[in-house]
């Protein structure tokens, strides 16, 4: 060794020459800062690009400044739902690595919402409900979106609406549900009942509920909340609507509401339904799960309930009755916005195009069972929940539940009004009137 040596650097004696310099001098300033410190918490050496090559070692990376940084605001729904968006969140920052994104989980988030929206930093994007959207842009809080994410976004028409206002997008849903006829398997069988289908209507329920109804075990046919959306698709049922198409003029105080509101209330007063604190439950999706109710109309929310609280359920899920002028039911939406007052419109824009691409919604299909808003995704809800094909093919017949939050005085009325109508203290025709009068003082103002 040491000849050659020799002979590579010649006579002289000296065992360094420039070239060796530039080859060995790293490594060995390495192995003696290692000897000192036993190689512990070593910043790892400078390594010339000539020497990629040669030794197989690749430059560190100088990760990107952060040069954008967005808040994404939301409600705290689960803790599935709540790990999701860090996760998908966190993959967006994989893939727009100079952009940070904090996610805010806010309590009470209707009311923080429009205080942040009303500040001077409010969040870039937030989540909503379409609900809520027609006061939101009203207050100016919300900007429109750009024409290109609302054509990738793969929406129906349906849904496409209850994101516009006046004509502009103001937001993007990514998922809906729909109200459907759950029915306990087990109850209609003790019964000899045949399970509910889509040749169902109103009477056909009211017999059912009357003939799975045993007053001495506690069980009713129906649980019926006395709550305005789960009454509205017999008011649609029946031909009726709340207001004019402009959402000008209450239309509720008409025969065919009264119609629809005597047959969901009588259900009650006849014994064959009841509403979910009669059986000592909190919600009619309870009533379902411990078999206090045999049928119950809720939304593809409640499948992730049952699956946790009542795995051993045997149910299934029907269209609801017809009425006598047709078939209805709601279609809920959960949409993304941008703040008006944002800074980062075209990163906010961004994200949104992230949450609502194929792939992030083909991610969501596990975690509430709730519809993907995208057209082309459909199929691949069907293949993951076969049972409850009812939920989809609701959305042919929709009517969206989308008023505002200033008609919210119109909702909590008629919550009530149904539950004095329960109690036999008012008139189904004293409730319309009531109803009438107040939401014409809101829509006027």
């Amino acid at each position: 060794m040491l000849p050659l040596l020799h002979r590579r650097f010649g006579s002289s004696g000296r065992f360094w020459d420039r070239g060796a310099s530039l080859f060995l001098f790293p490594f060995l300033l390495s192995l003696l800062l290692c000897l000192f410190t036993a190689c512990q918490s070593l910043p790892r050496p400078f390594w010339p690009d000539w020497t990629v090559g040669l030794w197989g070692i690749a430059p560190t990376p100088t990760p990107l400044p952060i040069t954008t940084k967005l808040r994404f605001a939301t409600w705290s729904s689960s803790v599935q739902v709540d790990d999701h968006f860090r996760r998908r969140l966190t993959l967006y920052q994989e893939t727009a690595p100079d952009t940070q994104v904090e996610l805010l989980l806010l309590p009470d988030y209707s009311t923080r919402l429009r205080t942040l929206l009303e500040s001077n930093t409010p969040p870039d994007v937030i989540h909503i409900n379409a609900f809520a959207l027609p006061d939101l842009v009203q207050r100016a809080l919300l900007m429109p979106l750009p024409e290109s994410l609302v054509a990738r976004a793969e929406l129906s028409p349906l849904l496409q609406g209850m994101g516009e206002v006046d004509g502009k997008t103001y937001c993007i849903p990514h998922e809906t549900q729909t109200l459907a006829l759950l029915y306990n398997r087990t109850l209609f069988d003790a019964a000899q009942l045949a399970y509910p289908t889509a040749d169902w209507n109103w009477e056909t329920l009211r017999t059912a509920a009357q003939q799975l109804t045993d007053a001495s075990a506690g069980r009713y046919g129906l649980v019926l909340s006395a709550d305005f959306s789960r009454w509205l698709p017999f008011l649609y049922g029946a031909g009726g609507s709340v207001t004019d198409p402009d959402q000008t003029t209450m239309t509720i105080n008409r025969p065919e509401a009264l119609t629809a509101l005597q047959f969901y209330t009588n259900l009650v007063l006849d014994g064959m339904a009841a509403p979910p604190a009669t059986m000592g439950n909190r919600w009619s999706g309870e009533s379902l799960a411990q078999g206090h109710a045999a049928m119950a109309i809720e939304g593809n929310w409640i499948i992730p309930y049952l699956a946790e609280q009542a795995p051993t359920l045997s149910y299934g899920v029907a269209p609801l009755p017809t009425g006598p002028v047709d078939r209805a039911t709601l279609v809920f939406a959960n949409c993304y916005a941008i703040a008006a007052n944002t800074p980062e419109r075209e990163a906010a824009a961004n994200l949104i195009a992230f949450l609502t691409s194929a792939e992030s919604q083909r991610s969501w299909l596990p975690v509430t069972a709730a519809l993907p808003a995208r057209t082309d995704l459909y199929d691949a809800w069907l293949l993951a929940y076969p049972t409850q094909t009812a939920f989809g093919e609701g959305l042919a017949y929709a009517y969206p539940w989308r008023f505002g939050d200033t008609f919210q005085p119109v909702v909590a009325q008629m919550n009530d009004a149904i539950q004095r109508i329960y109690g036999g203290f008012i008139l189904a025709d004293s409730a319309l009137i009531e109803a009438e009068t107040i939401g014409n003082e809101k829509l006027q103002k």
